[in-house]
């Protein structure tokens, strides 16, 4: 392309990737990157498609790695999307230790809620909370409401969700109470109360007493956080 005498830029480069097999076409990322030419979502998820298996993905990540041109949360996108195509929770959990092992920076709560979704036991869900803690990562709403989906899913007593949504209320996090729709029309679930409801349900007198309980609990919280919560109470429906 210099020999051409054009000037190349990211969008010249994304087009030829985008054209290109998968060896010409990280031959071409990898020349993008030692010429300064910082690569942006599009060109990331152009060269994304063309990933075929985790030696793949390493060399991808050893480039970036060597040229510190992509801000690591893009670079989370791309790993955290290869770990969510893979089918099993051991397949996956073995990827992201290969990519902890390997010292790539890109493992992170994403990458996790993402592992807790595979889990096939619950106690393969609490060993993924381990892992999270032990990173002192910030846990987030998502990674809390699947464990929760998980926790119905596998039959655990009803003080174990009680146990999880104290979690959240400590670290004062908002259930997702009510379909929200954002920018673009894309709708945001409900997900805490539908992660819930059958549990709920099948226990109201103790979700009832607990819920007593917890209003008591939370005249000492911020009101905003009081709000959320009884916004929660009130949409289970019991």
């Amino acid at each position: 392309m210099q020999e051409k005498g054009l000037r190349p830029n990211e969008i010249s480069y994304s087009t030829l990737i985008n054209k290109a097999p998968y060896e010409k076409g990280i031959e071409l990322f990898g020349e993008m990157l030692k010429l300064d030419i910082k690569p942006g979502m599009i060109t990331l998820k152009t060269i994304e498609k063309k990933l075929l298996d985790p030696d793949d993905l390493f060399r991808l990540l050893g480039l970036i790695q060597t040229y510190k041109a992509v801000e690591t949360s893009k670079i989370s996108y791309i790993s955290n999307n290869f770990i969510k195509a893979i089918d099993t929770y051991t397949e996956a959990k073995a990827l992201i230790n290969l990519i902890e092992h390997k010292a790539y920076p890109f493992v992170d709560i994403v990458s996790f809620n993402i592992l807790l979704n595979k889990t096939e036991t619950y106690k393969q869900s609490l060993e993924v909370l381990k892992m999270i803690e032990a990173k002192k990562l910030k846990k987030d709403s998502i990674m809390f409401n699947t464990l929760l989906e998980k926790a119905v899913a596998f039959c655990q007593p009803v003080e174990e969700i009680f146990s999880i949504l104290e979690q959240m209320m400590a670290l004062k996090l908002k259930p997702q109470s009510v379909a929200i729709r954002k920018k673009g029309g894309q709708i945001i679930k409900p997900y805490t109360v539908l992660a819930v409801q059958e549990s709920a349900n099948t226990h109201q007198d103790e979700f009832k007493a607990w819920i007593m309980r917890k209003k008591i609990e939370l005249f000492r919280e911020p009101r905003w956080l009081q709000a959320a919560w009884n916004e929660f109470f009130e949409q289970l429906k019991l």
